[in-house]
């Protein structure tokens, strides 16, 4: 199932225009997931036994789907119709079930949705630099007592210049008291899509 909401522009530098155009070619993609990230996930679920996961800016659903076949249920958040789709036909192709919504986070955000896992992986770099710790906040107001957040993001991309402020996403999480399960930033990585040059930062924080 897939439920449509109101969308809103992400970064000039990528309008909606461009992201449904990118997903809706098969071919394309960011790579397989964060081993990191998923260890991160998979360790979490094991603590608890069962949770409920948001996966947001899913894109084709490369996190959505092993979190559902983890155990999790999840649900994806993706800003197109073509990444919906791809996030779908993914799903079925490995026989696993999970919600689809599409829409814009930073209005979905606004809102508190208690889930326990909240991931989010290439989002903050998306958005503009002021609507960033909007994006942040509202992985907070979706986050259940003693949740989990992961967050990975690109600090800076090879001819996009700096994106994401180093410490940006630590203080944050530091500034409301959570407890910092990984701090990871300045990782250069050439993601398979075209040999990009990044510099990335993944950050696990536990709510209290």
């Amino acid at each position: 199932m897939t439920t449509r909401v109101a969308l809103w522009p992400p970064d000039p530098s990528r309008p909606a225009q461009w992201w449904d155009e990118f997903w809706a070619q098969r071919d394309q993609d960011f790579g397989p997931p964060s081993e990191r990230v998923v260890e991160l996930a998979e360790e979490f679920l094991a603590a608890r036994g069962a949770a409920t996961a948001v996966d947001v800016a899913s894109g084709n659903g490369r996190y959505a789907v092993p979190l559902a076949r983890m155990g999790y249920a999840v649900t994806a958040i993706e800003y197109t119709s073509s990444g919906a789709a791809r996030i779908r036909d993914a799903a079925t192709a490995q026989g696993v079930r999970l919600a689809v919504e599409q829409g814009d986070f930073l209005v979905l955000g606004a809102r508190p949705r208690p889930f326990d896992l909240v991931l989010s992986s290439g989002l903050l770099e998306e958005v503009p630099a002021g609507d960033q710790l909007r994006a942040l906040e509202g992985y907070v107001r979706w986050t259940a007592p003693h949740g989990r957040n992961i967050v990975k993001y690109c600090l800076e991309i090879d001819g996009r210049g700096p994106l994401v402020a180093d410490g940006l996403v630590p203080r944050f999480y530091e500034r409301l008291g959570w407890d910092l399960r990984l701090v990871r930033e300045n990782q250069a990585m050439k993601p398979s899509r075209a040999g990009i040059v990044l510099r990335t930062g993944t950050v696990a924080a536990d709510r209290r």
